[in-house]
């Protein structure tokens, strides 16, 4: 309670601030919201050792930030390596639960903190600099054959995607994942209550920032363009991420990517539940 009267009260600074500066300069108060936008709150509580005894702790020093994580598993040249990408305001740990069924399959696994979350050193997130993660521990400890994204790291392993060895068989799943940019800065100024002009210049600043417009992070126009086999798990209950904004690509009936929907699991219980992993483990270790 104490937390959420805290967050509160630091929202309604900062949007005060933002409608303030908006009246002096767009841009600046473009920017101020950008900023909110990236970075991430200190979590309610975080998870601060794994519960089993196989974990060993990684270090990987990257230009993105220091990424801190830990593997399941021995890294042997047989074994099949998968990579689990936690979504924003989350940490490697809380997808511990899913190790047993990987590790019963034979892969060895590998988990990191984001960007700005749990371990990780950073102050901000976004697609693109957690892309970047991913594609340097995918450099240093990789290359992977399995990847597992939930959430804002769906989107940011789908970024990954375009840019990995295409030539190396993958088996991607997506587990809720943040379909369109568009819907989470949607998310964000329902909550964060700024002008028109201050939401406009907010998308025109992040268009210069990355030199794309934002349809471009889009999850749907990258697995159009990409026929690498996917597990796309969804609920029709997610009122973050939802299930409408992946229907396009459903309505496509692409035949490299497998749609499991639920319901009834929401955004997190989803991950959660059993099976779905066992799901998710058999996908990654079919031939």
């Amino acid at each position: 309670m104490i937390q959420k009267t805290i967050e509160r009260i630091v929202i309604s600074f900062f949007t005060l601030r933002i409608n303030i500066i908006s009246f002096f300069s767009l841009t600046v108060a473009a920017k101020w919201a950008y900023q909110l936008f990236t970075t991430p709150p200190r979590p309610n509580k975080l998870i601060e050792k794994p519960s089993s005894a196989l974990a060993t702790p990684i270090d990987v020093k990257l230009p993105v930030c220091h990424a801190r994580g830990y593997r399941w598993g021995l890294p042997n040249a047989g074994n099949k390596k998968v990579l689990i990408v936690h979504g924003f305001r989350s940490q490697a740990l809380k997808f511990e639960h899913m190790i047993p069924f990987l590790l019963e399959k034979g892969f060895t696994v590998y988990a990191f903190d984001a960007p700005a979350h749990g371990k990780s050193s950073g102050k901000v997130i976004q697609p693109v600099n957690y892309c970047q993660m991913i594609m340097g521990i995918e450099e240093k400890e990789g290359p992977f054959d399995g990847f597992i994204g939930h959430s804002l790291g769906g989107l940011a392993l789908g970024l990954a995607m375009e840019q990995i060895n295409p030539f190396l068989a993958r088996k991607w799943v997506f587990i809720a994942p943040a379909t369109e940019s568009h819907r989470s800065i949607e998310n964000f100024f329902h909550i964060i209550k700024v002008n028109n002009r201050v939401k406009n210049r907010f998308y025109t600043y992040i268009e210069e920032l990355s030199h794309f417009p934002i349809e471009y992070y889009s999850l749907v126009r990258i697995l159009k363009e990409n026929n690498m086999h996917v597990l796309w798990i969804h609920d029709k209950d997610d009122r973050i991420c939802p299930l409408e904004d992946a229907q396009p690509l459903i309505d496509k009936h692409l035949p490299h990517i497998k749609f499991h929907i639920t319901q009834g699991l929401g955004h997190n219980k989803i991950y959660r539940d059993k099976q779905v992993i066992q799901e998710i483990a058999a996908f990654l270790s079919a031939d």
